[in-house]
């Protein structure tokens, strides 16, 4: 498997790869489901789908949303194995390797490997609620920004501002009301994770070096772009601590 995750409650983890997506029980300790890739007649692939074991992350206690599996992104109820909502490519041949999701605002990104970002925001009956619509989402819009693929992407807390992280070692602050770039930091070394402490609004930068930034405000933004608000780095001989 190559990524997991954990509901909201604590009670259930998914894990997934290029065929399928299991769920485990966290606290008895076994599998309670599984749903196989599919295409768009609904037929399992017969060969991996691309995409689909990159990531995937838990909407509320009862949905999930994957890369791949028919559509550049999928939502799937889990308590029955159907599917409740697919946002299709903009373009044919068009993979998501990386997404994250903001239950206060609705609103699902997708890192491309070409370096393209799509957000969308999905339809819901009450945002935040275990309730999913079925209607269609919103119109897909691009955030172009980076060179190469897109590696990792994550929200701020109250779904104001995402940071985005990519092959090319810069990462990007974006203000999710107006979808635009507010501030660019390029690193020294790759970039392959991101993090977020929400409690201490950080946004935990992990590559070749571990980073640990304010998650920005529009504000703090304008002092990075003048060099001023550069995070605190640090060895990872202090990863242990950090997680810690």
């Amino acid at each position: 498997y190559s990524t997991i995750a954990i509901s909201p409650n604590g009670r259930l983890a998914a894990a997934a790869n290029r065929h399928v997506i299991v769920l485990f029980d966290i606290a008895q300790q076994r599998q309670v489901g599984w749903f196989w890739a599919v295409d768009s007649r609904g037929k399992p692939f017969t060969l991996p789908r691309s995409g689909l074991g990159d990531t995937l992350e838990f909407m509320d206690n009862h949905h999930v949303v994957t890369t791949g599996m028919g559509g550049i992104a999928t939502v799937w109820d889990i308590r029955t194995g159907t599917k409740t909502q697919q946002v299709d490519p903009p373009a044919n041949g068009v993979d998501a390797i990386s997404l994250a999701w903001s239950p206060t605002t609705g609103d699902l990104v997708m890192g491309g490997r070409d370096g393209s970002i799509y957000a969308v925001r999905l339809a819901a009956d009450e945002i935040g609620a275990d309730e999913l619509s079925t209607e269609e989402s919103g119109q897909i819009e691009y955030l172009l920004s980076h060179v190469g693929r897109v590696n990792d992407l994550v929200f701020s807390a109250d779904g104001k501002y995402m940071a985005s992280a990519a092959h090319d070692k810069t990462v990007v602050i974006w203000d999710m009301e107006t979808r635009k770039e507010i501030s660019r930091h390029v690193t020294k070394g790759d970039i392959s994770d991101l993090e977020v402490i929400y409690s201490r609004r950080e946004l935990i930068i992990a590559g070749d070096d571990v980073a640990i930034w304010k998650f920005l405000t529009e504000e703090e933004a304008s002092e990075l772009k003048e060099h001023k608000a550069v995070g605190q780095w640090v060895g990872t001989s202090a990863l242990y601590a950090l997680q810690v």
